[in-house]
């Protein structure tokens, strides 16, 4: 027994031992595999950090790069190199490289993003497969807004046309544009015309109260009225309306159609006599609709909302009659009257270059695909209303007509209201309506109380698919010779019925408020959306002060932050000691800003400055509305730790 337990006591060791061979073996097998499942390779890597692309945001360059030259650096690198990677014992090959793609100058083709081409750049050389990715910055501290024509040098802008305006009570420049010409409408219905395509002078003058024989009341115009000239895009002709000069008990509006795409004529007049007179109205061009709107102070009986049977106009047997009456033409009052209805003039909304969708899921008619009409007018609740329950909010107040009957002269009606930021139309207590200062003393109307003309309609590309309707309204607010004048503007888009929503509405997308903090007034605004969402705002300046006054203009593109504008430029400014009559308040009720019909993006703007010799000089300037210049920082590394960089900018316009 003895010997057998020596004999176990002396095969121990043997067992330790091959315990410590068995235990290293798994420590080892342990480690490798760790060790395997912890190095990722070279192709895993670059899976992990292959860049996304990441849009721009909207952070505004003033003073752009030199475009045209990309740079190969090693400064520090703009991300985060690969981690992981081996920096020692790794194979050595060729230096790495990159190759930058050329600058791009690229064309924002909707209103959704900017889209970038180029392809991506080429690194070569280092460790293994560089890791190549960018990053995105907008160039510079601040956005262009506003392009100066490359003819000539900065700070001239691409100039068209200038007019010198003749005193008188009423000033302005109402714009239209066809595919071939310019045409804007002056004091006493003078109109002057331009070809779209060649900058040059005016090519022809005519007035508007010359273009026909049709009353011999309407040669006669009132001076102290605006008269319109629009462009019918789906006819292809002209559109002009001026009141004729004639008894305080009566009124003449003559309209005017041409008989073709010449906005010189011929011309085929028409005339109808109200009970009142009206020196502010509006006129639209709305699918089977000529939509026309009048003051409601002087209207009250007849009605401020007016439509014409567009179809008959156009169909009318030109032969030259006299007197012919406007074919279909009636008005109604508002659903709703306000208490001081001269601060809340109605406006028509206005189709610049296509016909507003028909059917039921459209915004000609509401809910019906039968002949309509769209009205809208802002209201101060807290003067109009004289109400005092909603001190931050005011409205944007919609009567959209349907089912318009030519024949009984009666249609249904749709009316709602948009709540929108509070705004001021109350006049001034000591100047009334004409409270923006001059440097001379004088002062300026601001024309408060309605939209701008022309609210004008734009069917656009919607995100993710399909068709966006939308309305840009402006106005002017707080000028009353307390506040410092500023203008307000509004995009509205149409919403088709719903389950939720039964009735189809114009509904708030997003609004916005011009600078009023440099004691700079800003007043008398006027805006277009083009065909891709971009908006341009074109409006007056002037201060008690040093501003003498000019023209301004800002913008923003469809992609831009909800409710941004862009920063200022200004087009024309006031001669220094101009003459400012203080017989001629009303600057400009109807300076306009109008989209190109061809060209994306490219803008025409009629605006007023003092001047020296005459009271005001009415300008004609094209623009265009740039987008962001992007700064694309490419980096490539690899897996020995080396890195490069370059520098790539890409412009939209």
């Amino acid at each position: 027994m003895q010997q057998k337990v020596l004999k176990d006591r002396e095969m121990r060791p043997y067992q330790l031992l091959i315990f410590l061979l068995v235990a290293g073996f798994v420590a080892i097998s342990i480690t490798v595999l760790v060790l395997t499942f912890t190095q990722t390779s070279p192709a895993f890597r670059y899976d992990l950090v292959r860049p996304s692309h990441r849009e721009p945001t909207p952070a505004p360059p003033t003073a752009p790069p030199t475009m045209g030259s990309t740079v190969v650096t090693t400064a520090a690198p703009t991300t985060a190199a690969p981690t992981g990677a081996p920096t020692t014992g790794a194979p050595t090959f060729a230096p790495l490289v990159i190759t930058c793609p050329a600058d791009l100058t690229v064309t924002l083709g909707s209103s959704l993003e900017v889209t970038y081409t180029g392809g991506s750049p080429v690194a070569t050389g280092g460790c293994s497969t560089p890791v190549v990715q960018y990053t995105d910055t907008i160039a510079g501290s601040g956005i262009p807004s506003i392009a100066r024509s490359p003819s000539q040098p900065e700070p001239n802008l691409f100039l068209w046309a200038t007019q010198q305006a003749a005193p008188g009570p009423v000033q302005g420049a109402a714009l239209s544009l066809s595919p071939t010409y310019v045409a804007w409408t002056m004091q006493g219905g003078q109109v002057s015309i331009v070809n779209r395509t060649v900058p040059g002078s005016v090519i022809a003058t005519f007035s508007i109260s010359s273009l026909s024989n049709v009353n011999s009341q309407c040669a006669t115009p009132r001076e102290d009225s605006r008269a319109t000239l629009l462009w019918d895009a789906e006819a292809n002709r002209w559109l002009a309306a001026q009141w004729a000069n004639t008894t305080n008990t009566t009124s003449l509006l003559c309209l005017y159609l041409s008989w073709d795409a010449n906005p010189a004529g011929p011309y085929e007049g028409f005339a109808h006599n109200f009970s009142h007179f009206s020196k502010s109205f509006q006129l639209g061009v709305w699918g089977r609709t000529y939509a026309l709107t009048l003051s409601e102070e002087m209207m009250p009986a007849q009605g401020a909302l007016c439509v014409v049977d567009r179809l008959a106009f156009l169909d009318f047997n030109y032969t030259n009659d006299v007197n012919a009456t406007i074919p279909g033409l009636f008005c109604n009052p508002a659903l709703n009257a306000v208490m001081r209805p001269a601060y809340g003039g109605w406006s028509p909304l206005h189709a610049d270059s296509e016909r507003p969708l028909a059917g039921t899921g459209g915004a000609e008619a509401a809910g019906a695909d039968t002949a309509g009409a769209v009205f809208m007018r802002p209201i101060d609740d807290e003067y109009q209303l004289m109400a005092t329950m909603t001190p931050n909010t005011d409205y944007i107040e919609v009567e959209h007509w349907y089912n318009i009957n030519w024949t009984t002269q009666t249609h249904g009606t749709v009316r709602y209201r948009n709540a929108v930021a509070d705004f001021s139309q109350a006049p001034g207590t000591i100047c009334g309506s004409s409270c923006v200062p001059t440097p001379t003393g004088e002062f300026l109307n601001a024309q408060a109380g309605s939209f701008m003309p022309r609210p004008t309609y734009r069917r656009i590309p919607a995100a993710g698919g399909g068709t966006q309707e939308s309305v840009v309204l402006v106005l002017t607010s707080h000028s009353n010779d307390v506040d410092i004048s500023r203008f307000y503007w509004f995009e509205l888009r149409w919403r088709a019925p719903t389950t939720q929503q039964t009735e189809p509405v114009w509904i708030l997308q997003q609004q916005g408020i011009s600078t009023f903090n440099d004691s700079v007034h800003r007043f008398l605004p006027s805006t277009c959306m083009d065909a891709n969402g971009t908006i341009a705002i074109g409006y007056s300046v002037s201060n008690n002060a040093t501003v003498y006054p000019g023209v301004w203009a800002t913008s923003r593109l469809g992609n831009d932050a909800s409710g941004m504008l862009r920063s200022s430029i200004m087009l024309h400014e006031g001669a220094l000691g101009s003459i400012i009559s203080p017989l001629d308040p009303a600057w400009g009720p109807a300076w306009s800003m109008a989209c190109d019909p061809g060209v994306g993006r490219w803008f025409y703007f009629t605006g007023a400055v003092s001047d020296l010799a005459t009271p005001r000089v009415t300008h004609l300037d094209r623009i265009r509305v740039l987008g962001e210049i992007v700064e694309r920082h490419w980096r490539a590394d690899d897996y020995c730790g080396n890195s490069v960089n370059c520098t790539q900018y890409i412009t939209s316009v």
